[in-house]
């Protein structure tokens, strides 16, 4: 028996009789999200997939949610669900919706979740709705001319009723429902050191900036060309697929440090592709930070802190959020080399 076929009838064995027994009423939880964004783009097949992201604040979704027994993670995965039924409900073509889940405002990726509309279905017989919430969504979607818009969206999704003794069934639902994590991920590669010993002699007596590496980076990147510039006020550590080639295709990420040099700025009416990110971090030993991500033929992230005048970045190029702070946090903590 399958995982998704024991989930289903696990949930309608015992959910249908206590989903219409009258029972007291349980507090709905409600818990900030940074951002819900839907690609919402036109299928290539008539039956298909969308994907979502779903991004919290919380750096530890294990908590407790409220007074009752569900934590912040089971009610991020009901949202999921609400939210998924409610697309599929507008939408019965959608085979279901695809879920990434990052927690710490997008620093810490958690996996991706693969919500079936049948599924979503089986979960609205089993609990019912108590109630609805107004939830902003990030809807990004191809305009007439084909070109890539986002626009900010408020629907109304109904509730998922935990009270007469459910929320225990979600908790053991929520603990069971699978996880999938990208095997292609930097995030999934293995750590190796950060070669310092050939990097650093190239940039020590050459630049006044204190030096902030990272002491590992993630395997993928340890077999690349690196071309160091450096300033008496700057330093760069570019990555390169291919020594001798520093075009666009080639390039790889780079960690850069700027005496006096400014954070980047979102600007206010700009056109944004539907992949655009900018946002407030946190990162190691309290710093505070900013990440962003733009888009165009390819996409750019960088994540970007400052100590005392001196601004430091570190980019990657269609990098993610989670694998940038990871190696700008190995930087702060390593401290200046």
């Amino acid at each position: 028996m399958s995982l998704f076929t024991l989930l289903r009838s696990s949930l309608l064995g015992a959910g249908i009789a206590a989903a219409i027994a009258p029972v007291a009423a349980v507090a709905q939880v409600e818990l900030p999200i940074t951002e819900i964004r839907w690609y919402d783009y036109e299928p290539s097949t008539r039956i298909h997939w969308q994907s979502l992201r779903f991004t919290v604040p919380d750096p530890d979704v294990t908590l407790a949610a409220g007074q009752g027994k569900l934590s912040r993670y089971d009610v991020h995965l009901a949202k999921m669900f609400e939210i998924s039924h409610y697309l599929c409900q507008r939408n019965q073509t959608a085979a279901g919706y695809l879920w990434d889940y990052e927690a710490a405002n997008g620093n810490l990726n958690k996996g991706t979740f693969r919500v079936a509309c049948q599924l979503t279905d089986d979960i609205a017989i089993a609990y019912g709705f108590k109630g609805a919430e107004s939830t902003a969504i990030l809807r990004a979607y191809n305009k007439p001319d084909f070109r890539p818009g986002v626009k900010a969206e408020t629907m109304a999704i109904p509730k998922l009723d935990f009270s007469g003794g459910k929320e225990n069934r979600w908790v053991t639902f929520a603990s069971k429902f699978p996880v999938q994590k990208d095997p292609y991920r930097a995030d999934a590669q293995p750590l190796v050191p950060f070669p310092l010993a050939k990097v650093l002699p190239q940039l020590k007596g050459n630049t006044s900036v204190p030096i902030f590496l990272p002491t590992e980076i993630f395997a993928s990147d340890l077999e690349v060309d690196y071309d160091i510039q450096t300033t008496p006020d700057s330093y760069e550590v570019g990555l390169y697929l291919t020594p001798g080639c520093r075009a666009g295709a080639c390039y790889v990420g780079s960690f850069i440090a700027e005496r006096n040099g400014q954070f980047t700025e979102m600007l206010d009416g700009q056109e944004t592709n539907p992949m655009d990110t900018f946002r407030n971090i946190q990162l190691a030993n309290g710093v505070q930070g900013i990440f962003y991500n733009a888009c165009g033929a390819y996409c750019t992230a960088m994540v970007e802190w400052r100590s005392k005048d001196i601004l430091y970045r570190v980019v990657g190029k269609n990098g993610e959020q989670a694998d940038l702070v990871q190696l700008a946090n190995s930087a702060i903590r390593a401290g200046a080399r």
